[in-house]
């Protein structure tokens, strides 16, 4: 089969074609030719429309991931089928699922799955043991069997001794915290941002403390060891405005992933 995408602006930093319009040609799933204008094979398949734009392949972090024990809400083959419509070729799910994955024998298994599916999973490992928050895993067995981080998903970590000395385990093979913070004692039962919106459609709101406490306790324990620390999915302002804020200084070892962009490296 063959692809001619007309006028298509290139987006790759790496590439000398980056933010330039060009035609490309791709035959059998590579691409074959880029050019400012191509001519068109016989019977090759012609995309063309208003404001296109071509990428490399996207990677999502922190996929929510049904498979296994709860597959009537997501199977591993219908996720890679949705992350490939989307433009994903990496999915980087979360360990939240039963059994939590923690064991050589999980990772192993989603690699896999991967590979049957046409897509690459990095799996996230479990950051404590089951995802309760008492005990940590054990991170190195994961590391050794593929694990690309260690996190609890959305389950905030409340212990800030466990995630201290998480963050030491890891510093040790240079591996990385991915946490999602969330003081449950602050949002209780809120649904929205807390705010003029949430007071007028009467909905309990959230207040942007209930994630800035966290954000500020994450970055003095990043601080204190000198350990590598993804704070995930920032949806205030203010969390926001302080990562930044120390993403400047020289040597910093955190970064953080808003809902709708990422800015990790």
């Amino acid at each position: 089969m063959e692809l001619i995408i007309k006028q298509a602006t290139i987006l790759s930093s790496t590439s000398s074609f980056h933010k330039k319009k060009m035609d490309i040609h791709i035959k059998n799933g590579k691409i074959e030719n880029i050019q400012k204008k191509l001519d068109i094979p016989p019977k090759a398949k012609v995309l063309e429309g208003k404001n296109l734009h071509c990428t490399i392949g996207l990677m999502d972090i922190g996929t929510h991931n049904g498979e296994p024990g709860f597959e009537h809400r997501e199977t591993l083959a219908s996720l890679c089928k949705a992350a490939k419509a989307g433009g994903y070729t990496k999915i980087l799910p979360f360990p939240n699922t039963f059994p939590y994955i923690q064991t050589k024998s999980d990772l192993q298994y989603l690699i896999q799955k991967g590979k049957e599916n046409g897509l690459q999973i990095l799996p996230i490992g479990a950051l404590s043991q089951d995802g309760k928050g008492v005990d940590i895993a054990e991170f190195y067995d994961m590391f050794s069997a593929g694990a690309i981080g260690f996190s609890d998903g959305l389950r905030a970590c409340e212990n800030s001794g466990l995630l201290m000395r998480a963050l030491l385990y890891v510093k040790t093979f240079n591996g990385i915290i991915i946490h999602h913070p969330d003081d449950k004692t602050l949002r209780e039962k809120g649904m929205v941002h807390e705010g003029f919106i949430s007071t007028t459609l009467g909905l309990k709101g959230v207040p942007s403390i209930a994630e800035l406490a966290h954000v500020q306790r994450d970055i003095l324990l990043q601080e204190y060891t000198n350990s590598r620390m993804l704070i995930h999915a920032i949806s205030s302002k203010e969390a926001a405005d302080l990562l930044n804020k120390e993403k400047k200084k020289k040597g910093k070892t955190i970064c953080f992933c808003p809902l709708f962009k990422s800015y990790c490296h």
